[in-house]
């Protein structure tokens, strides 16, 4: 019964800790420098995304409104500038291209930017 208990606890702490480690990937606005993982063409140069057989798969425009920042419209207010129901400027610039809309996301020093989702 004690090794259940503490296989128990010791299951909880991982998945505590892998939600925390989610969630602070949200926040961190950093490039991805591991040149080997399969979201470093896509986050840090919009290039191509690949298949298995190298073959492109689809090719994203770099002044494509989805999956960007937006520092030309300025701070933003989370719940407000975000939220379609109070006329939030991320949300209103946003859902006219990506039809998940804008929010408004926490930079890593602290201000908040209106992000276009993906």
């Amino acid at each position: 019964m004690a090794i259940l208990k503490l296989l128990f606890s010791f299951l909880m702490l991982m998945i505590y800790l892998t939600l925390v480690r989610a969630d602070t990937q949200i926040h961190n606005d950093s490039p991805i420098i591991d040149r080997n993982s399969p979201f470093y063409d896509d986050i840090n140069g919009a290039g191509p995304m690949y298949t298995e057989g190298d073959e492109p798969m689809a090719k994203l425009d770099v002044k494509s409104k989805c999956c960007n920042n937006h520092p030309e419209l300025g701070k933003c207010i989370p719940g407000e500038d975000d939220n379609p129901d109070k006329d939030g400027k991320c949300w209103n610039c946003c859902i006219i291209d990506c039809e998940r809309g804008g929010v408004c996301k926490l930079m890593s020093d602290g201000h908040h930017e209106c992000h276009c989702a993906c």
